[in-house]
């Protein structure tokens, strides 16, 4: 994909750093979860929801974009469903 003529650059998680944010770590005390918790632009490791992103394309052209997206490959394992909140 990052090989098609039109594309600049694929990115992962890992091209975003740790936060996954793509911004460095702000000094102070780190989110402990809830409303405040930072979500990620890309997951990391695994997918948590249906339909998140896993990489971002950056193209001249949106039909570059979308040619380099459509050879993306991406191995999922099958988890079970979480559907205990308290869990």
């Amino acid at each position: 994909a990052r090989a098609l003529p039109g594309v600049v650059a694929l990115l992962t998680a890992e091209d975003l750093g740790p936060n996954g944010l793509g911004l460095p770590d702000l000094p102070g005390e780190a989110p402990k979860g809830g409303q405040d918790a930072p979500h990620p632009l890309l997951a990391r490791l695994e997918v948590k929801y249906l339909g998140q992103a896993v990489v971002a394309v950056l193209a001249e052209t949106r039909a570059a974009a979308e040619d380099a997206a459509a050879l993306v490959e991406v191995a999922y394992e099958e988890r079970a469903a979480l559907v205990d909140p308290v869990k």
